[in-house]
């Protein structure tokens, strides 16, 4: 599975929001996904990372700079942004929240990521906000 892949598979494990591809279409640093709950009506801003497994201590994800910025901007301003890392072997994403700049900057360490079940992550959304 690649990113596509996997933003397909949760895509389809969480019907309850209509999910929207955005990256590329709008700037540099615009998130991949802007999804709604059906609903509720909230709004979630998502960047989307695939990793191939979950490392022993520290994760770099590939989160850029530009994203980071984007995503604590929209954060500060009062908006929802998420970002996703999905891990293949693991079948589980983590959902980070905070600190994007730090997380673009020096990763996380995996002790700090609570995994949940690509079927859970509509749960995990919704107490987003």
């Amino acid at each position: 599975m690649n990113e596509s892949g996997f933003a397909a598979k949760l895509k389809e494990t969480n019907p309850d929001w209509l999910w929207k591809v955005v990256s590329g279409k709008c700037g540099s640093g615009i998130p991949d996904r802007c999804i709604l709950n059906k609903a509720s009506g909230k709004v979630v801003w998502l960047e989307l990372k695939f990793l191939q497994k979950l490392p022993k201590k520290h994760c770099k994800i590939g989160l850029k700079p530009k994203q980071a910025a984007w995503l604590q901007q929209w954060k500060d301003f009062g908006g929802n942004a998420v970002v996703v890392v999905g891990f293949a072997k693991e079948r589980k994403a983590a959902l980070l929240t905070e600190n994007f700049r730090e997380v673009a900057a020096y990763g996380v360490d995996v002790s700090e990521l609570q995994l949940v079940e690509y079927s859970s992550l509509s749960f995990e959304l919704r107490k987003i906000g």
